[in-house]
């Protein structure tokens, strides 16, 4: 339990590595975390529920809002 096999990527190389994962975090206007990699991945999170359609991106003063992301 808890141990990965060695072709499954950790949540955080998958959030450094993943195109889908950081365009979805880059819409949803949010940090492409690790935390936010293991929502997406269990189809949870704020980027997957905006790639799906399923909610709005966050807005400016909104919890979670990330106003430059071009810098993380």
């Amino acid at each position: 339990m808890g141990s990965k096999s060695k072709q499954e990527k950790s949540n955080e190389e998958f959030a450094q590595q993943d195109v889908a994962f950081n365009k979805a975090c880059v819409l949803a206007n949010v940090k492409a975390t690790s935390r936010q990699a293991s929502k997406f991945r269990n189809k949870k999170g704020m980027a997957w529920k905006v790639m799906k359609g399923l909610a709005e991106p966050l807005r400016f003063k909104m919890a979670g809002y990330v106003l430059d992301i071009s810098h993380e």
